[in-house]
């Protein structure tokens, strides 16, 4: 996995050794709150996927020791390390793949912060594969040249690397209008800075409240009529709606535009439906408002 650190993510290797002892998680290594939190996350959804919780000591060390890790992201990580520690899961199943998100008590996975940079440093260091959140899988999928794969919760994930069901995998496929300059490392890094400096207390788009993307959304009418539309055809729940505003946003300040035009709202409605569905959804045809989908979805088996 990695941890960020301003816009840069920097890799960190998760650790987890079972030992004699009574039973409880240990974390080392300059560990922010989020991170110890994640103890209590972890084993709550570890038993409630149907798995196995922890019956001795585990100490859960996140190297390199001098470096600073932030936020829930390590939850994914740890939970499969325990999984790999206590025999419940095959550590070939991991080998070459990284991975990021929080975890609900459920087991369900949950978006994190920083996946664009994450995603990155994952392809420099030849990632067979990054497994993010759902919410997170059309972001990632930016990055040219890596295999992104996702699952709604844990019990569905280790069901995939187990190959008891199909893989959720997603790859990027640019539109025609799209070039690979689109995709580079510097337009990532110039789309934070234009957040930086539009969007109050200096937050990503991510992190906008309803009143904010309101305020500093700058969308198009049309592109609003499209939005509509797409709410009620797929009947989005309000925290689902706000979200795809969220992304077209982001489409747009990496395309460097000031305004959010409509293509950059179909681009965003297109990937998350995909992504729900799980195959092209019926019903709502885009392609006459933009110049074809921005991301393939297919299912196979490893």
């Amino acid at each position: 996995s990695a941890s960020l650190h301003g816009l840069e993510a920097k890799p960190v290797t998760v650790e987890v050794d079972l030992a004699p002892g009574l039973p409880g998680i240990q974390l080392v290594e300059l560990a922010d709150k989020a991170i110890q939190e994640s103890r209590e996350r972890v084993r709550s959804a570890l038993r409630n996927s149907g798995f196995r919780g922890p019956l001795v000591r585990v100490v859960i060390n996140l190297a390199p020791a001098d470096r600073r890790k932030e936020g829930p992201a390590f939850d994914l990580p740890i939970s499969l390390g325990l999984l790999v520690a206590s025999g419940q899961l095959d550590r070939p199943k991991l080998d070459g793949l990284w991975c990021a998100g929080e975890l609900g008590l459920d087991g369900s996975l949950r978006p994190c912060r920083g996946v664009i940079a994450l995603a990155d440093l994952a392809r420099q260091q030849g990632a067979r594969a990054l497994i993010v959140p759902p919410a997170n899988a059309p972001e990632a999928a930016l990055i040219p040249n890596l295999t992104i794969w996702t699952a709604s919760n844990l019990k569905e994930l280790v069901q995939q690397l187990k190959g008891e069901c199909p893989i959720v995998r997603i790859e990027h496929n640019p539109s025609p209008q799209t070039h690979s300059a689109w995709l580079n490392p510097s337009r990532v890094k110039a789309a934070h800075r234009r957040m930086r400096t539009r969007n109050p207390r200096g937050c990503s788009n991510r992190f906008l409240t309803t009143a904010d993307i309101h305020r500093y959304g700058q969308f198009e009418a049309n592109g609003l009529t499209l939005w509509e539309r797409v709410i009620e055809q797929r009947r989005l729940t309000t925290r689902s709606s706000l979200q795809l505003l969220r992304v077209a946003r982001t489409i747009a300040d990496l395309n460097g535009q000031d305004t959010v035009p409509t293509e950059a709202i179909a681009d965003a409605s297109w990937s998350a439906a995909r992504i729900s569905w799980g195959i092209t959804p019926p019903a709502l045809n885009l392609d006459r408002c933009r110049g074809g989908p921005g991301f393939s979805f297919r299912r196979h088996v490893a």
